[in-house]
C-alpha cells in the first residue's frame, strides 16, 4: 500500500544506547545543505520537526533504536567522531538505503567499528564522486555491494583501507572513472580468490584511468592473474 511504498523511501539505521538517558547524534556535513525529518523509534512516526544539521536525541532507556531518516539528507558524516564525539560506536546498521540522493560518502562511516550493512537495497550514487574513507575501519562491514552502480565515482582512495571483515568480490563494479585508489583496500580482508576476480573484471573495463594505484597492502592475488593485474598497472 501507499504506507509501505513511502516506508521503502527512508534512509534506515539502527543504533545502540548502553546507558539510561543516552543522547545519540547524526553527524552532518557543514558544507551541505539538509532538510529532514527523524522518526527516532522506527514506528513511521516522524517527529514534527525539521532538521538542518546534526539532529539529537535522548533514550530514556538503554537498547538497540531504529532510526528513520526523510527529506533532504546529502550526507552523514561520522568522520571517526572528528566533528560529533563519541558516536561512531554506537551506530549497528544501514538497514536500508532507500531512495535518498546522496552528495558524497567520503569518509562517511570512517571509524564505525561496530557498522554492519544489513541494507539489501543500494544508495543512489547518481550525483556522488566521492566514496573515500566511506568505510575506513568500519572493522565489520562485509556485506555483498555487488548491486551498487559506481559508474559515476572518481575517488576511492581508503575507502575500505581496515576494514579489517571486508571480504566481498567487486568483480562487477565498473570502476571505469575512478582515478584514486590509494589505499583502497589496505588491510582489508578480501582472500585470494575474490581479490584475483575482481583483478580480473576491472582489467576488462573499457576506458580505465591512466595512472591508478591500487592500493591493496596485505593482500594476495592469484599468480593467474598476474596478467590481468599487469593490465591494471599499465593502464
Amino acid at each position: 500500500g501507499l504506507v509501505a511504498g513511502c516506508l521503502t523511501d527512508h534512509f534506515v539505521t539502527t543504533w545502540e544506547t548502553t546507558t539510561a538517558n543516552e543522547t545519540i547524534t547524526i553527524p552532518t556535513h557543514p558544507d551541505e545543505t539538509y532538510n529532514y525529518e527523524v522518526d527516532w523509534d522506527g514506528d513511521g512516526v516522524f517527529e514534527n520537526m525539521i532538521f538542518d544539521g546534526n539532529a539529537s536525541h535522548t533514550y530514556p532507556e538503554p537498547g538497540i533504536h531504529t532510526v528513520r531518516i526523510k527529506g533532504m539528507f546529502p550526507r552523514i558524516y561520522f568522520h571517526n567522531d572528528l566533528e560529533v564525539s563519541g558516536q561512531k560506536d554506537k551506530i549497528l546498521s544501514v538497514e536500508q538505503w532507500g531512495t535518498n540522493e546522496w552528495a558524497s560518502m567520503n569518509d562517511a562511516f570512517w571509524g564505525c567499528s561496530n557498522l554492519e550493512i544489513v541494507a539489501t537495497d543500494a544508495p543512489n550514487l547518481s550525483s556522488v564522486t566521492d566514496l573515500s574513507g566511506m568505510f575506513a575501519y568500519a572493522y565489520k562491514v562485509n556485506s555483498p555491494l555487488s548491486h551498487w552502480d559506481v559508474s559515476t565515482i572518481e575517488n576511492m582512495k581508503s575507502m575500505f583501507s581496515y576494514a579489517l571483515a571486508f571480504n566481498q568480490s567487486l568483480a562487477s563494479w565498473n570502476v571505469s572513472n575512478v582515478d584514486n585508489m590509494i589505499a583502497m583496500l589496505d588491510s582489508s580482508n578480501l582472500s585470494v580468490e575474490n581479490y584475483s576476480a575482481t583483478l580480473v573484471a576491472w582489467s576488462q573495463l573499457e576506458g580505465l584511468q591512466p595512472g591508478v594505484i591500487l592500493g591493496a597492502y596485505r593482500l594476495r592475488y592469484s599468480n593467474c592473474v598476474q596478467p590481468e593485474r599487469d593490465i591494471l598497472t599499465a593502464a
